[in-house]
C-alpha cells in the first residue's frame, strides 16, 4: 500500500549558478561522500547534481512523517544500485524503513531535473 509520496523539481540553470559561486562548498552541502566520489568521475557533474538534489527533496516529502526533524543532505544520499537505478541510502537510525520499501526515480530534461520517491508501506 502506497504511504507517501514525493515529487520535486529543479531548475538546473539555478544549481550552475549555485556552482559558479561556490561549488565546493555546495557540493559538499548536498552530497554525501559516496556520491562525492561518483560526482567527481561524471562528465555531466551539473545534471548529476541537480537530479540529486531533487531526488533527496523528493525523498523528504515521502518521508515526511517518518522523519523527527530534516536530515542533514549527507545523512540521506542517492546512489545507483547495481541495476543501474538510483537507490536511496540512509545512514543508520536515521528512520527504521523494515515496514517499507522505498521506491525512487530521477529524470533529466534540458534545463530540468525531477524526482518522484514512493513510500510503500509492506506487511
Amino acid at each position: 500500500m502506497i504511504k507517501s509520496i514525493g515529487l520535486d523539481v529543479v531548475d538546473i540553470a539555478r544549481v550552475k549558478r549555485l556552482l559558479e559561486e561556490k561549488e565546493h562548498r555546495f557540493v559538499e552541502k548536498i552530497l554525501g561522500e559516496s556520491e562525492i566520489l561518483e560526482y567527481q568521475k561524471r562528465r555531466n557533474k551539473l545534471e548529476y547534481l541537480a537530479g540529486r538534489f531533487a531526488a533527496k527533496e523528493a525523498l523528504v516529502k515521502a518521508l515526511g512523517a517518518l522523519l523527527k526533524e530534516r536530515p542533514a543532505w549527507g545523512k540521506l544520499q542517492v546512489l545507483n544500485g547495481p541495476d543501474g537505478f538510483p537507490k536511496a541510502v540512509l545512514d543508520e537510525g536515521l528512520i527504521d524503513l523494515k515496514c517499507y520499501n522505498l521506491h525512487l526515480s530521477i529524470s533529466h530534461e534540458k534545463n530540468i531535473a525531477a524526482a518522484v520517491a514512493v513510500l510503500e508501506e509492506v506487511k
